[in-house]
Order: structure tokens, then sequence, then C-alpha cells
């Protein structure tokens, strides 16, 4: 006889149930059993297979938020399995799962380097986004990569505000990404952006007036950079640009007046400004 839906809840949960009742439970009609089966620390491999393709997407959830603290175990047998299943979870239809698994991998040094991947390139942010923000195990050559796979624009976002990005990569969202990508990597203090791309990019920002306050906090501002913010800044922005203590000397020229920041003429620089359209590649 059948024990009741509450007895079987515990020896779902129960470590210490024999594994035959654990797979036997795999397939119990209550959901309830079959999610607190998927919580049990000690399912074998054969259960999680079933449950991995559970008809309730809570139940697949459950196990892929579980399955994946269990690769990190260095190359043991159970990490070997919760990969296999992981491999075919992170395709579940059910967003909540792959949302699960995204959450759970995304700050694991040592967590699978295919299911991270595969979940960078998830076309659904709630998914992308964490792992691209913080995962280690990507490397700026995976995130260049990612760019150039014509991802939809909420990936260039996560890729510009991920901490600690290298030229290559900012390089890569300003030749492929659109402004907005731009201000968030002009924002991203952590970025690594080659004196030129600011400089073109500080050209440009006449008409793309939201980098401009990003452009002025930018820890490092070529001076070609900031002599054409000198010409183009107004108000509090400049009075911000000619606050900086690395100001250059010509830039620093600009004489702020006034509580409204107004500018007078800067006659010790006649360099003209570039009025050219920006163009997402230019570099």
């Amino acid at each position: 006889m059948m024990p009741n839906e509450a007895a079987r809840v515990r020896l779902g949960a129960n470590a210490a149930s024999p594994p035959h009742v654990l797979l036997a439970l795999a397939s119990d009609p209550s959901v309830t059993v079959r999610a607190s089966l998927a919580m049990n620390p000690a399912l074998p491999a054969e259960a999680a297979a079933i449950l991995s393709a559970d008809m309730d997407g809570r139940v697949r959830s459950i196990l892929g938020r579980k399955l994946a603290t269990r690769t990190g175990d260095g190359r043991s047998r159970a990490r070997q399995d919760a990969v296999a299943s992981l491999t075919a979870m992170v395709a579940d239809a059910a967003l909540r799962v792959r949302a699960n698994i995204a959450e759970t991998v995304r700050d694991m040094p040592d967590g699978p380097r295919e299911i991270v991947l595969r979940l960078a390139h998830d076309p659904a942010p709630m998914v992308s986004e964490p792992v691209i923000r913080s995962s280690p195990r990507l490397t700026q050559e995976d995130l260049v990569a990612l760019i150039a796979s014509g991802p939809p624009p909420s990936t260039f976002l996560a890729v510009a505000r991920r901490p600690q990005i290298g030229e290559a990569v900012s390089d890569a969202i300003v030749g492929s990404g659109g402004a907005d990508a731009i201000s968030a990597l002009l924002a991203n203090q952590t970025a690594k952006i080659r004196d030129a791309t600011l400089d073109m990019l500080a050209a440009q920002a006449e008409e793309q007036t939201a980098w401009q306050e990003p452009l002025i906090s930018r820890p490092h501002l070529p001076v070609r950079a900031q002599r054409l913010l000198s010409e183009i800044a107004t108000g509090p922005l400049l009075e911000r640009l000619a606050d900086r203590r690395d100001l250059d000397p010509v830039a620093g020229r600009v004489h702020v007046t006034g509580t409204g920041g107004d500018r007078m003429p800067n006659p010790a620089w006649e360099e003209p400004r570039r009025g050219r359209a920006w163009s997402p590649r230019r570099l």
C-alpha cells in the first residue's frame, strides 16, 4: 500500500531513504512529493534525470538550482551527472528554470563553463544578464564573441556594465552597440577604454548629450577629449570638468562664471571640433 502524501514527502526529502525508493518517488503523482525529492541532497542521478523532464516547472526549477551547486565538485561523478542534466535543462522552455540555474552559477569560480556560455547566450535578459555581469568563467574573448554574435540590446548593456572589462571588449561595444550601451560603458568606472576611443566619443558628445556626464566622470580622460568636452559642456557639467585635478592646462583655461556655469571663449585652443555624426562602426 502506498503511504499517504505526507509520508511520501518525508521519504523524498530524507537523505537516508534508499535509492530505489527515491527513484520510485521521481514518478510520484504528487508535485509536492516530487518537489521534496528534488531538494534531497542524496538524490540519485537516475532520479534527477527523470525530474529534469518533470511536467511541473516548479519541480524542474528546484532541481536546476540544486544541481547547479553540484557542478563545482571537481571531476567527481556527481559533477558529471549534474552537468549532464543541466545541459538539457538550460534549453528548458520555462524561463524560471533557466533563471534559477543562472542565479546559482553566476558567481561560481569553478562552475561548468559550457553551461555558463549557453546561459550567456540566452535571449531572455533574466537568464543571460546575471551570468554576463558576474561569472568569472567568462573570458574577455568570450565577451567579444558574444557581442559579435548579434545579441539583443540587453546583452550589450549587460556586457557594458560588467566590472573590469578590457579595451577589446569596450571597442566591440562601441563598434557594434547602440548609444545606450555606450552610455553604460562610459558609466562603468572599471572598464578600460582606449584613449582614441574616448577621443572619438567625446567628438560626438555634442549630439549624444547623454555621453557628456559619464565622459566627464571617467577616472582617466585624455587631453583631446578634455578639450572637446570643454567646448560643448555647459552649466554644472562644465564646472565639474573645470574642477578635475588632471585637467589639461589648455582645457583648464575655459573660464566658468556665474551660478549657471557660463563659458567664456577659450582663445588658447583653436582646434576645430569634428561635427561628424556618430557611427557605431567607426573604430
